[in-house]
C-alpha cells in the first residue's frame, strides 16, 4: 500500500476519527476517499505512536518518541504498558494476578487508582492516555488540514464499565468528543468485512495485542456486524512474550558475569530489545542481538518458541473456551482472523491451526492497523447515519456480568455476559420501613462481590413503604446509567457514587444490602442418605 499523503488545498470534509490507544502503540485513522487510512505520526517513521511515558530530568512529562529517548537514557524515568492499569483501582482484586507481570512497580494516586511513580511524580494511566490522544489528534489535524474533535475509540473487551469511563475521561482531557467506544476485536472484524459483500458469515477474531488477548465470534452481513460472543485474557499479551525473551537475555548475560537488573524499570531497555528480537524472528530463523553494552547472544526461533510455548497454548485454550461456552465448533466458522502485533508470531498461528483444524488467516487485513481502520470505518458510518444515509452498523454484547452485592457478600448478577446491547433491566426492592437504601454494584464473574471490580454505591432515600424500582441501562457501547422510581414518585435519574471505600466501610455497606443471600438448599430424606453413602460428585 502506498504511503498516505497529507490532504492539501481545501480542508477535508468532516471526519470522525478512529483511534486505538494500544498498550504498545497508539494509532489514529480517518476514512478518506472510500478508504480507512492510518495517519502518519510526526517524529516517527510510521503510523504508530509509542505508548510510553517518561519524566525528564527537568520534570517535563513526555510521551511517544521523546519518551523512548528518555527511556534509553534513564530507564527509571520511563514506563511502558501503563494502559493495562487504565481505570483500575490500586485495591482491585485483579491486580493480584496482573501486578507480577507489569514492568514497573505500582503506585497509588490521590484518587486511589493504580499508577506508576517516575522521577518522583505519580503518573496516572489517564494522564498518559490523554497525552497520547492529544498527540494523535494533532497528527490528524495536520494531516487532514482541518480541526477534528470527534473520534470512535477502541477498548479491550475485558475493560469494565469503569475502565471505559476512564477512557472517555482521557478523551475529554484531550479535547475529543466520543460518540462510540468499540471493542478492539469488533473493530478488526469490521475492517475485515468492509467491502467483501459477505452474507451471514461467522468469523472468529483472535486479537493478540501487546497488553491482552481478545477472542470474539461475529456474524457479518454486508457491512453490518453482530458480535455473538466474546472473551479473552487480560494477562496474556505481547508484553508477556517480551518478558520471557528479556529473561533469557539476562540469563545469558548472568552466565558471562553481568549483574541482573536491580529495579523493575531497569528492565525497560532489555524489553525493548526483546520486542525487536521477537519481531525479527517472526520472519527470520535467527537474530544477532545487540545490547546497550555491545554485541549480545544469538537467539533463534526454536529457542524463543520453546520459551513461549505455554503462552501460545494459553491463546489456544482461551479461544476454545470462548467457542465451547457458546456451543460453537470451529467447523461452523467461515473464517478465523488473527490480528494484533503478537499475532505475527508463527508459533501462535500454528498452534491455533493445529487445535481448531481450520485455516487461520493473517493476511486479509494488516495485523497492526486492523483495529484502528475498523474504528475509522465506524466513524464514517456514524456520519452517514446522522444524515439519514445507509451505513455500517456494529451490535455488541456485554463482556462481563454486572450485578449487586447481597447482604452476605455474594454477587447477584443483574446483567449477564453476552447480553445484547443496548439493554435495560429493573431491580424491584420491596420496602416496608421507610429510610435509606444502599446498593453496592460490582462487575465480574466471581461468586463473591468483593472479588469483582467495584463500580460504586447507589444511595436512595425512601419516604414511604412500597416497591422501589432501580433501572439499569447500558448504551450501545456499554455506558451504564441509573434511574429510580420510588413509591409515590416519578422515575428520576440517580448517580452512582464511584469513589473508592476502605474495606470496613465497603463491608458495612454490603451488609446493609436489601438483597438477601438465599441459604443453600440441604438435601433430605432418601436423597440425603444416598449422598452420605456415595459422597458428593
Amino acid at each position: 500500500m502506498a504511503p498516505a499523503v497529507p490532504v492539501t488545498g481545501p480542508a477535508a470534509a468532516e471526519v470522525v476519527l478512529g483511534i486505538d490507544v494500544g498498550t504498545s502503540q497508539a494509532r489514529v485513522a480517518a476514512f478518506i476517499d472510500g478508504v480507512a487510512i492510518p495517519i502518519p505520526i510526526p517524529g516517527t517513521d510510521g503510523t504508530g505512536l509509542p505508548s510510553v511515558i517518561a519524566v525528564s530530568s527537568s520534570g517535563e512529562i513526555q510521551v511517544g518518541a521523546a519518551a523512548l529517548v528518555e527511556a534509553s537514557r534513564a530507564p527509571r524515568r520511563a514506563a511502558a504498558g501503563l494502559k493495562r492499569l487504565l481505570g483500575v483501582r490500586a485495591r482491585s482484586p485483579n491486580l493480584r494476578w496482573l501486578s507480577p507481570q507489569l514492568p514497573f512497580p505500582i503506585a497509588t494516586d490521590l484518587h486511589g487508582d493504580a499508577s506508576v511513580e517516575l522521577g518522583g511524580r505519580v503518573i496516572a494511566p489517564t494522564l498518559l492516555t490523554a497525552m497520547l490522544l492529544r498527540e494523535l489528534r494533532q497528527a490528524a489535524t495536520t494531516f487532514l488540514n482541518r480541526k477534528v474533535t470527534r473520534a470512535v475509540l477502541c477498548a479491550p473487551s475485558h475493560f469494565t464499565e469503569r475502565q471505559r469511563a476512564a477512557l472517555r475521561e482521557a478523551a475529554t482531557m484531550a479535547g475529543l468528543d466520543v460518540p462510540r467506544v468499540l471493542t478492539n476485536s469488533a473493530a478488526a472484524a469490521l475492517a475485515y468485512a468492509h467491502g467483501r459483500g459477505l452474507a451471514r458469515k461467522r468469523v472468529l477474531v483472535v486479537d493478540l495485542g501487546g497488553g491482552g488477548l481478545e477472542v470474539c465470534v461475529v456474524q457479518v452481513t454486508g457491512d453490518d456486524l453482530e458480535v455473538v460472543t466474546t472473551g479473552g485474557d487480560p494477562t496474556l499479551g505481547g508484553m508477556d512474550f517480551d518478558g520471557r525473551i528479556a529473561e533469557a537475555l539476562v540469563s545469558d548475560l548472568s552466565e558471562q558475569g553481568h549483574p541482573r537488573p536491580e529495579h523493575l524499570l531497569d528492565w525497560g531497555p532489555l524489553r525493548t530489545i526483546a520486542e525487536a528480537t521477537k519481531e525479527t524472528l517472526s520472519t527470520k530463523d535467527s537474530v544477532d542481538v545487540t545490547l546497550p553494552t555491545g554485541p549480545g547472544p544469538t537467539l533463534d526461533r526454536e529457542r524463543v518458541e520453546a520459551l513461549t510455548a505455554d503462552l501460545a497454548q494459553r491463546v489456544v485454550s482461551v479461544t476454545r473456551e470462548v467457542l465451547e461456552s457458546n456451543a460453537l465448533s470451529p467447523q461452523g466458522l467461515d473464517a478465523v482472523l488473527l490480528v494484533g502485533g503478537q499475532s505475527r508470531a508463527p508459533l501462535v498461528r500454528r498452534r491455533l491451526e493445529e487445535s481448531l483444524g481450520v485455516p487461520v488467516r493473517d493476511d486479509d487485513v494488516d495485523a497492526r492497523t486492523a483495529v484502528v481502520r475498523g474504528a475509522a470505518l465506524l466513524g464514517h458510518a456514524l456520519l452517514l447515519s446522522e444524515t439519514g444515509k445507509p451505513a455500517a452498523s456494529v451490535s455488541e454484547v456485554l463482556t462481563a456480568p454486572i450485578g449487586v452485592a447481597e447482604d452476605a457478600g455474594t454477587f447477584r448478577r443483574v446483567l449477564e455476559r453476552n447480553t445484547r446491547l443496548p439493554t435495560a433491566k429493573t431491580l424491584v426492592i420491596p420496602v416496608t420501613t421507610p429510610g435509606p437504601q444502599v446498593l453496592a454494584f460490582f462487575q465480574g464473574t466471581a461468586a463473591t462481590a468483593a472479588e469483582n471490580e467495584w463500580l460504586g454505591a447507589l444511595s436512595l432515600t425512601v419516604e414511604r413503604p412500597g416497591e422501589v424500582e432501580v433501572h439499569l441501562e447500558l448504551s450501545t457501547d456499554g455506558t451504564l446509567a441509573f434511574s429510580a422510581t420510588l413509591p409515590g414518585a416519578k422515575r428520576q435519574p440517580v448517580v452512582l457514587a464511584t469513589e473508592d471505600l476502605d474495606d470496613a466501610t465497603r463491608d458495612a455497606l454490603v451488609a446493609r444490602s436489601p438483597f438477601h443471600t438465599e441459604p443453600e438448599a440441604r438435601p433430605s430424606g432418601l436423597l440425603s442418605g444416598l449422598k452420605k453413602l456415595f459422597g458428593r460428585r
